[in-house]
């Protein structure tokens, strides 16, 4: 067993190569951290938003100077708001993973059920 953590990327091939394995409801709740890791993104870049188009003329002077580092300012929050919006992606892509994962699992257990109910177990004479 390897200690490097899988990618969301391999996770994904496992699952769709039918070899993941987890715990029944495991899927669903890392799911779910990842729709949280998801929610408090979304709120940190709405932060970013309203305190990135707030910067402007006024707070930094009036001189050039001024406005060049209101400017700068200004790039570093959209900056932040791309990056935020890739992890947002990663989140909802991990989410997803986690779903598809427990629907695979959940899909081949019932699979398994029915497979085991059908066998005929032929009783043998003594």
């Amino acid at each position: 067993m390897s200690d490097k953590a899988p990618t969301v990327e391999e996770l994904r091939k496992s699952v769709d190569e039918g070899l993941l394995y987890m715990e029944p409801g495991t899927a669903e709740a890392c799911a779910a951290k990842a729709d949280a890791w998801r929610a408090g993104l979304e709120s940190v870049k709405r932060q970013f938003n309203v305190h990135g188009n707030q910067t402007g003329s006024g707070e930094f002077g009036v001189l050039q100077s001024g406005q060049d580092l209101a400017q700068g300012f200004v790039g570093k929050a959209r900056q932040a708001v791309e990056y935020l919006d890739r992890q947002i992606e990663i989140a909802d892509n991990m989410a997803e993973t986690f779903r598809a994962a427990g629907r695979a699992y959940a899909e081949q257990e019932a699979a398994n059920a029915a497979a085991i109910e059908g066998v005929q177990i032929e009783s043998q004479p003594r």
